[in-house]
């Protein structure tokens, strides 16, 4: 959170530019093209919000989180004996 706020402030109007100029060069319609830098610039604005940004770091991390947690429970299991 630290370094995104302080490092590459520009970064989100590069992507949209390089995904912009991507688009147009694979003969996409104008209005498509113009259409999902809109979708794209919306996000940016979305992403300044700090609990906005945390929101989308957990919902990455979070889930292969927990399945790799399960899978190691899993297979490091005890098997205790049972007491007779």
């Amino acid at each position: 959170m630290i370094m995104s706020a302080n490092m590459k402030q520009d970064f989100m109007e590069q992507y949209v530019e390089h995904t912009k100029a991507k688009l147009e060069q694979s003969g996409t319609p104008e209005a498509e093209v113009a259409e999902q830098v809109e979708q794209m610039r919306q996000m940016g604005e979305l992403y300044k919000n700090p609990i906005v940004k945390v929101g989308f770091t957990y919902m990455e991390i979070l889930p292969v989180g927990l399945l790799i947690s399960l899978l190691c429970a899993a297979l490091l299991k005890r098997n205790v004996p049972p007491v007779s």
